[in-house]
C-alpha cells in the first residue's frame, strides 16, 4: 500500500513539474510575441533616451527584451519580419551576440529600401534600411552590456 502511494505521488509531481515547464515557455513566448507586436506598432527604431527631456525610450526597452530573451536562430528570423525596425533591431541584437553570419544580413539589409522613421536622441525622419544599417552604431554595446543588468523590464509591458 505505502509503495502505490509512494508511486502515485511521485506521478503526481513530475506531471506538476511538467506542466510548471510549458507553462514558463508558452509565457516566454507569449511575452515575446506581445513585444514584437508593440514594436510592429510603434514601427521607430530609437535611442536609448529621446527628446529635449530625455525620456527613456520604450521601443529601445523592448529592443533590449528581445536581446536578453531571444537566441540567435529566432533573432535569425526576425531579420527577416515583416516590420523594418524589426529587422534593424534583430540585426543590432545579432551584432551585439557577434553572430558569425553577421556579414550576409548586412548585405541583404544593406539592399532593403524600406522606410523606418527612426529618433536618435532629439533628431528623427524617415530613414532607408540601406542607410541606417551601416550608421545604427548609437547602439553602443558598453552601454546595452550595462543596461541588460537594471533596465526596468516592468515598463515595456505597460
Amino acid at each position: 500500500m505505502i509503495k502505490l502511494l509512494v508511486t502515485v505521488t511521485f506521478i503526481l509531481i513530475s506531471i506538476g513539474g511538467i506542466s510548471q515547464q510549458e507553462t514558463i515557455l508558452k509565457s516566454r513566448l507569449d511575452s515575446i510575441e506581445y513585444i514584437k507586436n508593440e514594436m510592429r506598432k510603434d514601427r521607430q527604431v530609437t535611442s536609448y533616451a529621446t527628446s529635449y527631456d530625455a525620456k527613456i525610450s520604450k521601443q529601445y526597452l523592448r529592443f533590449l527584451f528581445l536581446l536578453e530573451t531571444m537566441n540567435n536562430n529566432e533573432l535569425l528570423e526576425l531579420t527577416k519580419d515583416s516590420s523594418g525596425c524589426l529587422r534593424v533591431y534583430a540585426y543590432a541584437c545579432l551584432d551585439y551576440n557577434r553572430y558569425k553570419g553577421i556579414k550576409k544580413i548586412k548585405s541583404v539589409l544593406m539592399q532593403d529600401t524600406s522606410l523606418v522613421p527612426v529618433m536618435i536622441n532629439c533628431g528623427g525622419g524617415n530613414v532607408q534600411l540601406k542607410y541606417l544599417i551601416p550608421k545604427y552604431r548609437f547602439y553602443n554595446k558598453k552601454f546595452i552590456k550595462r543596461e541588460l543588468k537594471d533596465y526596468p523590464r516592468q515598463w515595456i509591458f505597460l
